[in-house]
This record gives C-alpha cells, sequence and structure tokens, in this order.
C-alpha cells in the first residue's frame, strides 16, 4: 500500500470571480486552480477565520474530485451570487455553488452534461451565462460546451436542461447576449461553416432559444439579407476566434475579434421588435447596416476580454504574448472604420488561462488567472498596477532532488525545471518557515550563540548577543552590533539580573563576580535568579545569583551518571549519558521523577513543555544524534530526526503567528525550524537556511514578532519569522530559454536550455544552492538539448547529453547527437560526440556504458576515454517510440509511448536483454525504478492516470530466474493531473512533477499504519461527499480507451487528512464506520482520534 500525498501543491489557476453577499455579507473573490476553489477576502474589513487581516486573505479552499474547465458567478439581485462550476471528470458536470453558514459552501445542484459516444470539444470549450435577468423573462440561461457539435442549454429559474445540436460541427466561441425587457434571449456563436460557399470560415450566427423543441433558431442579423450569419469580410473573418458580449445599457451586441480587426456587431433587428412579430414590408426594408470594425496596431490571438462596469463600458483584453489592450467605444452602429480608442496598459503580463482568466472586480480592480505564469489581482488605470500576485511559474518539465530527505522533520529539496513561452524558470523548493531578513554582519569561524534575555514590565528583552569562538566570545546587542570581547571558551551564557552570565568549562563570571567549581563545568542553565550547573562526576549545583552576594550554592546533588544536560524551572530536569532523565524538586534537588533509560542516545536537552495552555506540561528532550522525543507520561507521543548533532530546544508563543499554543524552536549543527501542534496533529517547519549552526530566540522592544538570530555560514544574522506556511521557493528566472532537463552534480544544476525564437541551445551550469549561473556550453545553431545526465566515473564528474538538430521550425528533429563532457571546476569541457540517426530522448549512464533513447530505439555506447570517442555496442527496438528512460545500477527502464513499460537489463558486453513488459500498454508519459529490491516500476500515462506495476516471482523450483517476464499492477489510480517527470528518492519512494505545477510524492507505507489507513479512507468515503458530488473511488479510478478499474493499492493522503477538518459529529461518525469495517483489535484500537493524529502527523 502506497501514500499519495502533496509535496508542493498545484498552482495553476483557471479563472477568478467576484461572488457577492457571500459569509457576513461581504464580496469574495473565488480563484479556480486546477482541481480546487480558493476563496479571499476583498475588504480588508472583512472577517477571517483568525481575525481581521489586509486583503486579500484566503478564508476557504474548496477540494474537488474533478478538474476545473470553467466558472462563472450568476448575480443575483436578492441574497447571495450563485457559483457555476464546470468540471471534466469522469465525466463532464455543471455545479452549482452557494454559501452555507460561516466559511461553508453547500451544492445546490449539479447537473451531469455527459453524453455517450460524442466526441469531446477542442474549440470552445467552457460556459457562457446570460449577463442579466429581464423583466418577464422565463429564467437566466446557461450554455455549455464540452462535446463537438452540441452545447447544453439550462435554465436557472425553470429548471429547464436539454441538449441542442449545432448546424455546424466546429464551435469556435459563444455568448448569451444580455437582453433589454421583453426580447428573447439570444446566443452569438461563432463557428466553422459547413456550407459550401463558406467552408472552413469562421461564421459569425445568431439564435434564439426554442425551449419547446430543445432546439436554437437561427436568426437573421439583418432584414436585407436571407443569411442569417453576419456578413465580415473574407479577409477577416478567417482570423475571426472570440466574442465579447456588451451590456443591454451599452445597446448589446457583441464585439467580434479578428486576428488584425474588431467588430462591433449589433444584435439583431429581430431583438428590438420581439418574438413573433412580422417582418417589415420589403419595400420599408432597410439596407443592411454598417459593421463597425477598425484594425488592430498589433495583431494576434486575444486569450480572454471583459467589460469593465463603468459609464462608458471599456473593454480590456489580453493577447497570447502577455499584452494587456484596453478598448474604449462608442458602442453604436456606423458606417466605415471606427474611432475606437486603443491603448496598451502593459506587455509581458502574464497570459490568462482561457476565456474565464479575465474577470472585473469593479470599475478598476481586475483579477488576471493564469496557467502559464503568476496569477494577479490588478488595478486598471492609465496602466497596468498590480494590487497583489499568486505566484506559479508554470508546468513542470523536469525535476531533480537537490538534497535529500533525512526524515519526515527535514523533507527534502527539489529542483524544478518548469514553465511555458514567453517565460520559463528554474526553482528550489522545500519546505519553510517565511522570514524577513532585518540585519547581518561577518562571523568568521564563530562556532555557536547564545542569547541573554532581561525581563521588563511588557516582558522579556534581549540585550546581548554572545558569539563563541574557540578562545574568546563576541557579545553583540540585539541589532548585532559588537560591544565587546571577553577571552575564554563559553560553553553557555544567559542574561540574570540585567546582565550577561558567561560560563566556561572552569568557571562562572557574572558581573564583576566569578564562581569556579571544583570539577569541570559540562553543562550549564539560567532561569530567573537562579543558575543550575552540571559538574564532571555526576553532580549539580543550584546557585543563586545576587547584587550584594554573588553567585551563592543553594543546594547541590549527586546522582548516578555523567551529567549530559540541565533545565530550570518550577523543577529541574537533568539528562543523563545512560540515557535517564531525572526530575528534581526546586530548591532542594531532592529526586520527584525518573524516566529510565527514555532517550535512544545520550539528551544534549531536556524541558518541560505545555504546548496548550490547558494541558500540563510534559518532558520533551533531544539527543546528540540530532532526534527530539515528545512524551505523553512515560509514552512517546511524536518523535522525528533532524540531520546534524546536538538539539537545542527554546519555547516561544505562536499567538504571532496565527496560532494558538506553544512551540518549540529547535536547533542542531545543521538544521533548525519550528515544531508545533494545531488540532492535535504535530506540525514542523524547517529553517529555509540550510547549514544552520545555531539560532536563538530574541525579544526586541515594542515588537510582538518573533525574531531569531542564527549563526549560519559564518555570518550572523537577525530575522523574523512571518508565518508558518511550509513552501519555500527560490527562483532562477530564464526567460525564453525552456529548460528541457536537468541533472545534479556535487555542488552544481547541470540544465540543457532551448531557445526556440532564437534556434538556439545551451547546457548551464548553476550553483544547486543558489541557482546563480557558474558556466555554459553553448551548442551549434541549430540543435536543440533534448536531456542531460551528470554520473561520477574514476572521481571525475561527466555530463552526458542528448540533441535533436533542428532543420525547420516546428518540425521534429530526425537526426542528433549524443554528447560526453566533463565538469572541471566551474567549466564544462566537451570530450567527444557521436551523430545518431534520430532525436534523442533520453540518456542515461549504467557502469561502463552510456543508454539513450534514439526515436523507436534503445540505444548502448562504450566510451573511450584515452580516444574520446563513443563506440555503438548493442539497440533494442520499441514498438512506437522511447519516449521516457530512467535507470539503476544494470536495469533500464523504457517508457514506450504505446506499449507503456518496459524492463531491459544491460549485459556485461553491453548488449541490452528484455526481462518484462507492462502487459496493459497506453501512451506513457513518464517512467521510474520504485523498488529495486522488489523489482516494482512506475509509470504514467496520458490519461492522467499513475501505477506501479511489479514483475511476478517464480516458484523456487524456478530453473534459472527468480523473476517472470510477467507484470502486475501492484497500484493503480487516477492522478488527476498530467505527470511529466518522475524522480526516484529512495527505495520506495517517487516524486512527482506535474503539468499545473504541483509535485507530489508516493512513498510505502507500514503494514499497520496502511490497514487503519486503509480503514479510514474507505469510512471518510462512504461518510462524505465532495462538493462536485464525485464519490472519491470515482475521482481515483484508473481510466482509459481500454480499461477501467478502480483505485488500487493507494493511501490518498490529502483525502484521508480532510478527517481532521471535519466537525466533530461527523468525526465520530466516520471513526464508528472506520472501527465497523475493522477486523483485528489492534486495528480498531489505532482508529480512534488521538492515535490518528498522530500517526497523520508522522507521515510526509
Amino acid at each position: 500500500m502506497r501514500w499519495l500525498a502533496p509535496f508542493h501543491p498545484s498552482t495553476a489557476a483557471v479563472a477568478g470571480v467576484a461572488v457577492h453577499a457571500w459569509w457576513h455579507g461581504y464580496t469574495y473573490l473565488c480563484l479556480a486552480h486546477h482541481a480546487s476553489l480558493s476563496f479571499y477576502t476583498l475588504d480588508d474589513e472583512a472577517p477571517t477565520p483568525t481575525g481581521c487581516e489586509a486583503a486579500p486573505v484566503r478564508v476557504r479552499q474548496v477540494r474537488l474530485h474533478a478538474r476545473v474547465l470553467a466558472m462563472e458567478a450568476v448575480r443575483r439581485a436578492r441574497g447571495p451570487d450563485a457559483l457555476l462550476v464546470l468540471t471534466d471528470h469522469p465525466t463532464p458536470r455543471l455545479v452549482r455553488i452557494e454559501p452555507r453558514g460561516t466559511w461553508d459552501v453547500h451544492t445546490v445542484q449539479v447537473w451531469d452534461l455527459h453524453l455517450a459516444g460524442r466526441t469531446a470539444a477542442e474549440l470552445g470549450l467552457g460556459l457562457a451565462v446570460e449577463l442579466e435577468g429581464a423583466d418577464g423573462a422565463p429564467g437566466r440561461w446557461v450554455l455549455a460546451h464540452v462535446y463537438t457539435g452540441q452545447v447544453r442549454l439550462l435554465s436557472l429559474d425553470t429548471k429547464q436542461n436539454w441538449d441542442a445540436r449545432l448546424d455546424d460541427v466546429v464551435l469556435i466561441a459563444s455568448v448569451v447576449l444580455a437582453r433589454k425587457p421583453s426580447t428573447p434571449a439570444m446566443l452569438a456563436l461563432l463557428t466553422v461553416s459547413t456550407a459550401a460557399a463558406s467552408q472552413g470560415q469562421p461564421v459569425l450566427t445568431f439564435h434564439t432559444i426554442h425551449a419547446a423543441r430543445h432546439a436554437l433558431r437561427p436568426v437573421p442579423w439583418s432584414d436585407a439579407e436571407p443569411s442569417s450569419s453576419v456578413p465580415i469580410p473574407d479577409a477577416d473573418a478567417f482570423g475571426a476566434h472570440y466574442l465579447v458580449a456588451l451590456p443591454a445599457d451599452a445597446g448589446g451586441g457583441v464585439l467580434l475579434f479578428c486576428e488584425h480587426s474588431v467588430f462591433f456587431v449589433p444584435p439583431p433587428t429581430i431583438a428590438a421588435r420581439g418574438v413573433g412579430t412580422k417582418p417589415a414590408p420589403k419595400r420599408a426594408r432597410p439596407s443592411p447596416p454598417a459593421l463597425q470594425h477598425t484594425s488592430l496596431a498589433q495583431g494576434g490571438q486575444v486569450v480572454a476580454a471583459c467589460v469593465l462596469p463603468t459609464s462608458m463600458y471599456p473593454v480590456l483584453y489580453a493577447m497570447a504574448d502577455g499584452s494587456l489592450f484596453v478598448m474604449q467605444g462608442p458602442w453604436a452602429p456606423s458606417a466605415g472604420a471606427a474611432r475606437f480608442d486603443v491603448r496598451c496598459l502593459a506587455r509581458g503580463l502574464s497570459v490568462p488561462a482561457g476565456p474565464h482568466a479575465l474577470t472585473p472586480l469593479s470599475d478598476q480592480i481586475v483579477v488576471l488567472a493564469s496557467a502559464t505564469s503568476d496569477s494577479h489581482l490588478g488595478l486598471v488605470d492609465r496602466g497596468w498596477h498590480s494590487i497583489h500576485t499568486w505566484p506559479h511559474a508554470g508546468p513542470v518539465l523536469d525535476l531533480a532532488i537537490a538534497a535529500p530527505a533525512a526524515g519526515p522533520a527535514a523533507p527534502p529539496r527539489l529542483l524544478r525545471a518548469c514553465g511555458a513561452p514567453p517565460a520559463y524558470c528554474l526553482q528550489l523548493l522545500s519546505h519553510a518557515l517565511p522570514t524577513m531578513l532585518h540585519a547581518e554582519g561577518a562571523a568568521p569561524e564563530c562556532i555557536d550563540l547564545y542569547a541573554c534575555h532581561t525581563p521588563s514590565p511588557s516582558g522579556l528583552h534581549t540585550t546581548a548577543l554572545v558569539a563563541v569562538y574557540t578562545h574568546e566570545a563576541h557579545v553583540y546587542d540585539a541589532s548585532l552590533v559588537l560591544r565587546s570581547a571577553v577571552a575564554g571558551r563559553v560553553v553557555y551564557a544567559a542574561g540574570v539580573g540585567g546582565h550577561p552570565l558567561l560560563v566556561t568549562r572552569t568557571h562562572i563570571e557574572w558581573q564583576d563576580k566569578t564562581w569556579a567549581p571544583e570539577a569541570e563545568v559540562v553543562a550549564a542553565y539560567a532561569a530567573g535568579d537562579h543558575v543550575l550547573i552540571g559538574l564532571h562526576g555526576g553532580r549539580v549545583v543550584l546557585l543563586r545569583a545576587s547584587a550584594s552576594t554573588g553567585l551563592t550554592v543553594v543546594s547541590e546533588q549527586v546522582l548516578r551518571a555523567e551529567v549530559a544536560c540541565v533545565w530550570l524551572g518550577d523543577d529541574v530536569l537533568v539528562g543523563l549519558w545512560d540515557a535517564s532523565v531525572i526530575r528534581l524538586a526546586v530548591p532542594t534537588l531532592h529526586t520527584k521523577q525518573t524516566w529510565t533509560q527514555v532517550a535512544p542516545s545520550v539528551p544534549s536537552c531536556v524541558l518541560l513543555h505545555a504546548w496548550v495552555p490547558e494541558s500540563p506540561p510534559g518532558l520533551v528532550l533531544g539527543t546528540v544524534d540530532g532526534r527530539v522525543l515528545v512524551l505523553d507520561g512515560e509514552t512517546v507521543a511524536h518523535s522525528l530526526q533532524l540531520r546534524g548533532s546536538r538539539v537545542r530546544c527554546e519555547p516561544c508563543a505562536l499567538d504571532v503567528l496565527g496560532l494558538r499554543g506553544t512551540g518549540l524552536l529547535l536547533g542542531t549543527r545543521t538544521d533548525a525550524g519550528l515544531l508545533y501542534a494545531v488540532g492535535g496533529q504535530w506540525q514542523y517547519s524547517p529553517w529555509p537556511a540550510h547549514g544552520v549552526d545555531a539560532l536563538v530566540r530574541v525579544y526586541l522592544p515594542r515588537s510582538p514578532a518573533l525574531h531569531c538570530a542564527v549563526l549560519a555560514h559564518a555570518r550572523l544574522t537577525l530575522h523574523s519569522v512571518t508565518g508558518v506556511q511550509q513552501d519555500h521557493v527560490t527562483t532562477a528566472p530564464l526567460g525564453a530559454e525552456a529548460p528541457t532537463s536537468v541533472s545534479l552534480a556535487s555542488e552544481h544544476a547541470v540544465v540543457a536550455l532551448w531557445d526556440e525564437d532564437a534556434t538556439r541551445g545551451r547546457v548551464a551550469l548553476c550553483d544547486r544552492r543558489s541557482l546563480e549561473h557558474r558556466a555554459e556550453m553553448v551548442l551549434p545553431v541549430p540543435e536543440r538539448p533534448s536531456c542531460v545526465h551528470v554520473a561520477r566515473i574514476n572521481e571525475t564528474e561527466h555530463v552526458f547529453l542528448g540533441t535533436g538538430y533542428v532543420t525547420t521550425a516546428g518540425t521534429a528533429p530526425t537526426s542528433g547527437r549524443v554528447i560526453v563532457g566533463r565538469l572541471d571546476g566551474t567549466h564544462i569541457e566537451m570530450l567527444g560526440a557521436l551523430d545518431v540517426p534520430g532525436h534523442v530522448l533520453g540518456v542515461a549512464y549504467v557502469p561502463h556504458y552510456i543508454v539513450a533513447a534514439v526515436d523507436a530505439q534503445v540505444h548502448t555506447y562504450a566510451w573511450d576515454a584515452d580516444a574520446r570517442c563513443l563506440h555503438p555496442v548493442a539497440r533494442w527496438g520499441c514498438a512506437f517510440m522511447a519516449s521516457c528512460i530512467a535507470a539503476h545500477e544494470s536495469t533500464i527502464v523504457v517508457g514506450d509511448a504505446m506499449h507503456s513499460l518496459t524492463v531491459l537489463h544491460i549485459e556485461a558486453d553491453g548488449t541490452l536483454r528484455e526481462l518484462a513488459r507492462d502487459l496493459d500498454p497506453y501512451w506513457t508519459t513518464a517512467v521510474g525504478i520504485y523498488d529495486v529490491a522488489g523489482q516494482e516500476y512506475v509509470g504514467a500515462d496520458i490519461a492522467m492516470n499513475m501505477f506501479v506495476a511489479q514483475r511476478l516471482a517464480l516458484p523456487e523450483s524456478a530453473p534459472r530466474e527468480a523473476w517472470s517476464h510477467v507484470m502486475r499492477r501492484t497500484t493503480a489510480f487516477h492522478y488527476g493531473d498530467m505527470v511529466n517527470r518522475l524522480v526516484r528518492a529512495s527505495e520506495g519512494c517517487v516524486y512527482v512533477g506535474a503539468a499545473a505545477g504541483g509535485v507530489g510524492m508516493l512513498t510505502d507505507l507500514a503494514p499497520h499504519d496502511a490497514q487503519v489507513l486503509g480503514y479510514l479512507q474507505e469510512a471518510l468515503a462512504s461518510e462524505t461527499c465532495s462538493v462536485d458530488g464525485v464519490p472519491w473511488a470515482v475521482w481515483r479510478t484508473l481510466r482509459t480507451d481500454t480499461r477501467e478499474a478502480p483505485p488500487l493499492g493507494v493511501i490518498d493522503g490529502e483525502f484521508v487528512r480532510g478527517f481532521l477538518t471535519c466537525d466533530e459529529a461527523q468525526r465520530a461518525s466516520i471513526l464508528t464506520a472506520a472501527q465497523r469495517l475493522a477486523h483485528d483489535a489492534a486495528c480498531r484500537e489505532a482508529l480512534h482520534e488521538t492515535a490518528l493524529r498522530s500517526l497523520l502527523s508522522r507521515l510526509p
């Protein structure tokens, strides 16, 4: 059983609309992402779940079991607006959503739009909603187009719902016209004509809705013309592609955008006369009205447009190249060219995701939703001014693991190559605390850091920071200004009575007084006016600090083992070298409690900590090997593993971060972060920088923020922590150069880059931590680098590159090269290359051989280092196309575009032998090696499915092989997004890069955990329902053109964690159902809320 969880969310946006009179009567922005809806405040005074904050603040996120195609809001004169969401999985549906209660939504109605045997539409996909209601009208109409040649018409008030056939099969664009009272509902359709005289040419026609016959009735645009189509000049008609409906106050009608011009088309004359009226007498018929049009200085394709709600109704439109324009009327029929005022507001903006991705929220505020770049909330005035940005880097093109995970507490850093024309980038992804830098300074050879605090009427105040060196210590103020230096090796420092207390191995200094013990000091801790000292020989001494008497002994105690660490609060805690912890009374130091061998290794810090105010404090201890244990009584409630040694802990209040309770700042010699609990579930947010030597809390006057001083990379820095969100992204823009492939060397990232416009390819060398450019190797024009791989041969890092020669723009390469290079410091040296008869789509190195996917074949090459040349060794033929490969030792997995995945073995002589083949072929997009020992391999297909296929084990009596050529699928499910890349992190763990920008993770679960979560998942699926009405099992069902199978072997982490957000009654119902499903007592015992919260907190 596998655990599927998101590592980085899908940030592509599809549409954005404003919904009025929702929660508390305020207006909110709804931003539709790939498979979810996010609601944001638009008013600074609007309440939020955590209090009033500056807008926009996300107040609600709604997960859907489907992908969002389009979204529109239906305005209502009374009551809240209705939200219409068009989805496409497993069948097209239209969902009507309205608010309920506080921060909740409910589904009013779901329309199933499925038509068996129909082909999905490729153009004009989406929704068209009637702009305004009218007196006496039968209801507001909605048009949905998801199948070629058909549209669905729905009346929101009369509940009519039927399909209408189109005269012209291909629909390019559609709108529902705004109407005045006593006029019929009317549609404008831009279709590809099938008439003999205009076949293949886009035509604009108007139609009324014939509800009784479930049909669309064509309406002549003019009484003087027998044809129902608008007479657009042929030169413009072939470039027609977009429609905008104008408000009724502007006369109705539509704007028709062509490639180099725009036409204002008034509504048909029948709209003015009404339904059922007779046409005017022949002699009285006017000549057809002249179309008002203007030429566009910049031609191109309009992706999205909207009408701004001002008195002149200007039209804002966005182009496919990222340009944004505003067009001003007047919108009235006239002869000849029009005097439209067209102004460019911005260039190089994000490209909207589609027709529903540019929406006005007011007369000047607009939301731009993009699936390929950042989404924006912008102000339209004399130009474009971005008010708020939702970051999105575009589809994931490639993925690499920049730093491996060291347990759940230290998630990996991933290098992601992503983007779409015209903006690409590299990104480092990690889960980290968001911080802000305030001050910094150099601290060469500094080895440790301590903070000295002084109590004041307003709370604690940091008076000094002590930076420890080998033979001295530097004392800084809280702004990192150096104040003094003291001699000697300091092992502990704190503030006592408003003065720094400095502890060395031999003595303690405070003010002008010194206290020298008989034995070596091994640990110290100060609180209030008391100081606790641990001495060599197992002795602990409690001192009192007084301005008159100095440091005096209060009491002392000899313990059974050497002292490792001490802590002083209402009681005393002492961690011993025998992995035990003893609790002593203050001030007598008499033993109150003992935890015998509670630590897995020697404790480095201990404390009593209450995570929430009403709970009793429990023991928390860190160890010298980087582990942290949280105890509930005598049992371990939570544990995590940090990288580095000697954990240090410091409590911090979480209210300044918008959370309740108290967390712990943790630090080792490598890692640092914040451990906290939310709703009974443990969370850990690492510090964004790696290589942290020390982290201490800093209290600044008149500042309630959480400040920290950090020692890292020989620098001392002061930061404020601004939240606990876990997504941390470092971005390096690449402009128009597409990163086709990335691979990691020990110190650098090697990136293959291709500029389509300049037909130029190169290989760039970047720092793998900062992504700064270091060097490059430019390829001869025109040669497209398609794949890159870094491997170490004889202690030298080599670069292997696969390319394809580009001969004609827009055509696929028919030949290419396999290139071998060497990393020499910060330079790439080309060693040799070999021309190959095909486009190299994948390259990898296995011991002694280079493997390349070349069109429909897999080739192996031997590298002669002395002669600097490649020698072909063997080849193996695919069924269609070797689109992707993955290698580990002598095993190669090939993604055949038509035959799923095939497992090959490289023999000692370089020949290829087929080991196994998946027997359920479909168009493969990515493959990977999941578990070498278990002979399991992972793949993904174009239907957005993922699977793990395993070779069947043969009986022990088999003469030669232990594994069969036949494979069976141990895991199969619908992932919900197009998977572009699968990267192996470790045995039984892969990361998934997808088209909507998200990164997911698939990893093995322990058998008991899998059983427990399987029961919980089944109970959740039966007891809850998603907003779109799609059951979980239906959403995750694997579907291709030839097969349909329910989800197998997967626990959906995002779905299962939804249990934590259910209300108390729902959780009780879910647990009852899960316990009823469980067959053994151990699982039933684990199916309780506390145990489940603990289990879910341990999972990534």
